[in-house]
């Protein structure tokens, strides 16, 4: 038994050996201060639309509220995905209706955060009875993404950590049945 416990033991030791030699022969450095890792480069959020989506971003949607009421469609949704390659951010987002900058107070129709999942698909959903009484009018809808937002408004924290898309829809009815597209926002 002594001798199958020697041949290991001299294995062992015949393997360690020329570490222990280079490790005691060759100068080294140990590393006693901390050490500044570079940041992390701004990585803003980026906004698809999804490829089956029902307005695709920047585009202008013809909505007709007649035939929407009529088959009880209550909101529209905007299918998008957000992406963010700083991987474990949640994110906010802002969907904000006919909004002009500069504006003292953003108030979106919808707002939340988003899992630091970056691949999702994200539905914004605006109520159709923000839109009833609007027909014969051009309308935008922002969506804002970002890690935060400064004093609750639409500039981000970070400066250049925002995401945006747009979408517009010339909203008609049997009584409006044209929108003049130059009175978009």
């Amino acid at each position: 038994m002594e001798n199958g416990t020697g041949i290991a033991s001299s294995y062992v030791t015949r393997a360690i050996m020329p570490i222990l030699a280079t490790m005691i022969t060759t100068q080294g450095c140990l590393v006693l201060d901390k050490i500044e890792l570079p940041e992390e480069p701004l990585c803003p959020p980026s906004i698809e639309a999804t490829g089956d989506a029902q307005f695709p971003i920047n585009q202008i949607a013809k909505i007709d509220l007649d035939m929407l009421l009529q088959d009880s469609v209550s909101e529209l949704v905007f299918e998008t995905v957000i992406r963010d390659c700083n991987t474990s951010q949640v994110l906010i987002f802002q969907a904000i209706l006919d909004d002009q900058p500069p504006v003292s107070e953003v108030r979106p129709f919808h707002s939340g955060t988003i899992a630091p999942s970056g691949r999702d698909p994200h539905g914004i959903q605006l109520p159709l009875e923000r839109l009833t009484d609007e027909a014969g009018r051009c309308h935008q809808v922002e969506l804002l993404v970002s890690g935060a937002f400064k004093n609750f408004g639409r500039e981000p924290a970070t400066p250049g950590d925002i995401g945006t898309a747009t979408w517009w829809l010339e909203v008609v009815d049997a009584s409006n049945p044209t929108v003049d597209i130059n009175t978009c926002p």
